[in-house]
């Protein structure tokens, strides 16, 4: 959407003759399209899991240069003093369909005050159903849920500061962290920035776009999230807009779109 945007804006011309267009991929309706596209395709940039890999590439043709984005998640580092409704609206926008979207918190403070936070957040995320409606839940995903909290509720019944704070929050250690989506967002207490830091190394293979609210926060730990495999660190209001020429995966979204020539 957005290099069509640029396209109207840069060469009117091109983008007539352009759409962007959504379709279930693997679906079995759509297999003659995709077929024909990906095998006439000079460039295949897909996103998706390890199936979808292996279905775009087997599609492709042999010399098909094929840029593959796979799943990423969105972490946002919070204390006490962080407002709870600006992480609630980035889960919510595209419940946690992207990878911009946040599965987990990394909260910085006592396991009471990560209690008392997640209970807001959860306030805030039951607000947001009327504003922005979820949309349909795969029932695998529903049953997964519901497995997680009822292993998080037996651990928090025998002491343990964990466990669900309703419909949409889950306190717990990083080790039980399961993103599924589904608007269920992950609250995970750490000590300090450093523990911040050894959290933000553990996340590293999925780890994309990383929200801090506070500047100086931010700042400090900006190093380590790129050294753990963020390729965005932004404020939390951000998160979920990132701008056309981001760096996605490391790559440039635009820029991988486009070959280039050099003449010396």
């Amino acid at each position: 959407v957005a290099l069509l945007r640029l396209l109207w804006q840069e060469a009117p011309d091109v983008a007539a003759g352009a759409a962007v267009l959504y379709w279930e991929g693997g679906a079995p309706a759509n297999h003659p399209v995709e077929t024909l596209a990906l095998a006439e395709a000079k460039q295949v940039v897909a996103y998706g899991g390890p199936e979808a890999m292996e279905r775009v590439r087997e599609l492709a043709g042999p010399e098909t240069p094929v840029l593959f984005h796979g799943p990423r998640t969105g972490v946002v580092v919070a204390a006490a003093e962080t407002d709870p409704a600006g992480v609630a609206e980035a889960a919510a926008l595209f419940d946690q369909r992207g990878c911009v979207s946040p599965h987990i918190v990394l909260f910085v403070g006592e396991s009471e005050e990560a209690l008392q936070w997640g209970r807001s957040l959860e306030e805030e995320l039951q607000a947001l159903e009327s504003a922005i409606p979820p949309g349909p839940v795969p029932l695998e995903v529903s049953a997964r849920l519901h497995q997680l909290r009822g292993a998080l509720d037996l651990r928090g019944a025998s002491g343990e500061s964990v466990g669900p704070l309703g419909d949409h929050v889950l306190v717990a250690d990083l080790e039980d962290v399961e993103p599924v989506g589904a608007r269920a967002v992950w609250v995970v207490r750490c000590e300090n920035e450093g523990a911040v830091e050894a959290a933000l190394r553990r996340l590293g293979p999925v780890l994309q776009s990383v929200g801090i609210g506070d500047p100086g926060l931010r700042e400090r730990l900006a190093p380590a999230a790129a050294a753990a495999g963020a390729t965005r660190i932004v404020a939390i209001e951000r998160l979920a807009f990132p701008p056309p020429e981001w760096i996605h995966d490391g790559r440039g979204p635009l820029r991988e779109l486009v070959r280039w020539a050099e003449r010396e």
